[in-house]
């Protein structure tokens, strides 16, 4: 009678057991991160097995996740962050990432106002690339003759390379892909060096949000998101070319152009009243200029996340 007795509470230890791993696997939070440079900055995190990793096309895949509570966190560009706060979905600024990656890829030797006035190609109409030059542009008083607008980053670097654009102004990776196809295009112009010269400060680009309910019901994992995200940001940029096998495998980056990009990419984690200062800055200059961006109106203060 004893061995089947032993048997059966084997079978209900080995039982708990296996339901506490499950357990555990089903509440390791979940992290939405975006495909391309905004999510490479978690690129360490896909790897560490404490996390639940999607990757998104779209900011809106995150919204989606984090106003349904499918989601801890997310990889998000600065400009959402706050516009899904002011669109009421609870989430919290937890961390900056990296700052702008923007640059002017030409064949000629002219600089950006210059070339602001005869051609230059922009991704899309509202996209950061085309907000960021059109403040440039317009308080400089520059010309925007030349500006003209293209469906995306994809058929800009085409013409560039196939020699039917005389210049564009682009983000990391594709800098890096359309120098790396043409020896004749050459960076011209730093968007970001045009931009603090101008403004006086760095704009961020990518951030990390959190879920309200996720901090407040369980901050020392909060905290521990927090840690890892800045080893992943400090990771990245000491170790370009193990990132980008990451970033091949998991956010649709080839090797070869995240290698040569994330020198440019400006990886910087800031959090608590560091991340408050950087994106409260950026986001009172578009409420200046392009106030939808950001949903009309700045952030509460509540948003921003202070450990």
């Amino acid at each position: 009678m004893k061995r089947p007795v032993i048997a059966i509470l084997v079978s209900v230890i080995l039982l708990s057991q296996l339901m506490g791993a499950a357990g555990f696997a089903a509440s390791r939070p979940r992290i939405v991160a975006l495909n391309g440079v905004t999510g490479l900055g978690l690129a360490q995190l896909f790897e560490s097995g404490a996390y639940e990793m999607e990757v998104g096309k779209a900011a809106d895949v995150a919204i989606a996740r984090l106003s349904t509570g499918a989601a801890e966190a997310a990889a998000l560009p600065v400009s959402s962050a706050a516009l899904i706060r002011n669109k009421g979905i609870p989430v919290v600024l937890a961390a900056i990432t990296n700052n702008g990656s923007l640059y002017v890829v030409s064949r000629s030797d002219k600089g950006l106002y210059e070339q602001a006035s005869s051609f230059i190609g922009v991704p899309g109409k509202g996209t950061m690339p085309d907000v960021v030059l059109a403040m440039l542009l317009g308080d400089k008083k520059a010309s925007t003759e030349g500006v003209q607008h293209f469906a995306s980053p994809v058929e800009l670097a085409n013409l560039l390379v196939a020699g039917k654009a005389e210049a564009a102004i682009l983000p990391e990776p594709w800098v890096s892909q359309v120098l790396a196809s043409d020896a004749a295009l050459r960076i011209t112009s730093d968007i970001q060096a045009e931009w603090k010269s101008l403004y006086g400060f760095d704009y961020p680009l990518s951030c990390v949000v959190m879920s309200e309910s996720f901090v407040k019901e369980r901050p020392e994992e909060a905290r521990k998101m927090l840690a890892d995200i800045k080893a992943s940001v400090a990771w990245v940029k000491a170790n370009p070319d193990k990132a980008a096998v990451i970033a091949e495998k998991n956010l649709s980056m080839g090797s070869a152009a995240t290698v040569a990009a994330v020198p440019r990419c400006n990886f910087e984690y800031l959090d608590g009243l560091k991340a408050k200062s950087a994106a409260s800055q950026f986001y009172g200059k578009v409420l200046q200029s392009v106030p939808a961006m950001i949903g009309g109106k700045l952030p509460d203060e509540a948003f921003y996340l202070n450990f």
